[in-house]
């Protein structure tokens, strides 16, 4: 995984350098795995949109593999336009319908899913797909998970999280966006809203409560103060006071910076309350960091 550190700052000073690490590291790593192929499911959002981009110029479209899986009549007008744009042609696309998968699991099961249960389904079915197209030609995974994502544990298990390598999870949603543009990608798919496409029409943004640009910097603050007092966010999920201590150190920061409290997010500034529900949101997802559980030596004293 390429990392940086933790800083505050979300912005991409030299996003070529960006562009060019990131294309180092997907060489390295098909190299040091003795591949050639990358497989990846492209959605037309920004971030499959990126992370193909750049898989296209480390090893070349001929040698990357896009699958397209929409869950019945979803649209992929948008995942075409981005394979136009990296020039992958004909031979290396897939079209995969996974509504028949989806449909036949849940008729099986002896508790009718919700649509959040059948969207997880269907993230799940996603990703059995592009496995299964990567064994059958030597291929490694190639994911399209952001850090903002990461961070706020939004993502099915063994879903869309499974991957062999994750070119972009150390950048921001908001360090992406600005990757993008330097990309030359489409302003249609940088303006697209951020979709887990779960469901025909859904958001982030609606399931989260909040947007990525209103997350990312309180993200990024909080990895900063996690790193600073050599906590983690498994300490953030245990504890209410390590919360309330992230809290009071976002007010703090706020008024020495001579901003009064927002009780409203506003443009420039994210309110009390955002913050609260940002870091409960990690906190309550902290566990997809840590499942499975383990028995361990320790636990046999």
């Amino acid at each position: 995984m390429t990392t940086v550190g933790p800083s505050d700052d979300l912005s991409l000073p030299d996003p070529t350098r960006a562009a060019d690490q990131i294309v180092a590291f997907i060489k390295r790593t098909f190299t040091e795995q003795d591949k050639h192929t990358a497989v990846i499911g492209v959605s037309g959002g920004i971030d499959s949109a990126t992370s193909l981009t750049l898989a296209c110029r480390a090893l070349g479209p001929a040698q990357v593999v896009a699958v397209t899986m929409p869950d019945g009549d979803q649209p992929t007008a948008d995942a075409q336009s981005v394979l136009e744009f990296n020039a992958v042609s004909a031979a290396h696309r897939l079209t995969i319908n996974i509504k028949p998968m989806v449909d036949s699991t849940v008729r099986q099961l002896p508790d009718p899913p919700d649509r959040y249960r059948r969207g997880n389904i269907a993230a799940r079915c996603r990703m059995m797909v592009l496995y299964d197209t990567a064994l059958a030609r030597r291929a490694l995974v190639c994911g399209t998970e952001n850090k903002s994502e990461y961070y706020l544990g939004y993502f099915t298990r063994y879903g869309d999280e499974a991957s062999d390598l994750e070119p972009i999870v150390h950048l921001w949603k908001t360090q992406v966006s600005l990757l993008a543009e330097h990309l030359g990608l489409p302003e249609r798919i940088r303006a697209k809203p951020p979709s887990a496409d779960l469901w025909t029409n859904q958001t982030d943004q609606q399931e989260l409560g909040f947007s990525y640009r209103q997350a990312d910097p309180i993200l990024a603050a909080l990895e900063r103060y996690l790193n600073d007092n050599q906590l983690d966010t498994r300490q953030l999920a245990e504890g209410p006071a390590v919360r309330q201590a992230f809290i009071d150190h976002w007010q703090g920061k706020s008024r020495q910076q001579g901003q009064p409290e927002r009780k409203q997010p506003g443009p420039d500034r994210p309110s009390t309350a955002l913050v609260s529900s940002v870091v409960a949101r990690i906190a309550a997802q902290d566990f997809k960091h840590r499942v499975p559980y383990r028995l361990t030596a320790a636990d046999d004293d």
